[in-house]
């Protein structure tokens, strides 16, 4: 991509202004479509990363949710096994796993989703188990 100079800035606030001739118009169109194009595969895996997070904290929630509503038939030692075992998985993606979501943001599914999900999962288990 060219770099940005004063002169190009400045004719193309005039053309946003409603000043400028119809080519400069239409070459800025045309700039514009190239930067979406140019962005848009970038665009849609950032958003369906992003999708992802959002799946994988609705599963997540779902599987633990439904093994903590067992707990009286099956034991709360079930629901602390599997939280004890997406502990492991939470830091083994912490560490090698990062991905990109819209506006720039690189995070990992480990610490952003899994460890989220499972603090909010035992203050869960500490307010109708114990602090009742």
């Amino acid at each position: 991509m060219r770099s940005v100079n004063q002169a190009n800035v400045s004719k193309d606030k005039q053309t946003i202004r409603g000043g400028g001739s119809e080519a400069d118009r239409v070459g800025n169109v045309r700039r514009m479509s190239q930067l979406a194009y140019a962005l848009g595969p970038q665009l849609s895996s950032e958003l369906g990363n992003a999708l992802l997070f959002v799946a994988d904290a609705v599963m997540y929630f779902t599987v633990l949710a439904a093994l903590f509503r067992a707990r009286h038939q099956l034991g709360i030692g079930a629901f602390f096994c599997m939280l004890g075992v997406m502990h492991f998985l939470e830091t083994y993606l912490a560490s090698i796993l990062y991905v990109h979501l819209p506006l720039g943001i690189v995070a990992s599914p480990g610490s952003t989703v899994l460890f989220t999900g499972k603090l909010m999962l035992l203050l869960l288990v500490y307010i109708r188990e114990d602090a009742g």
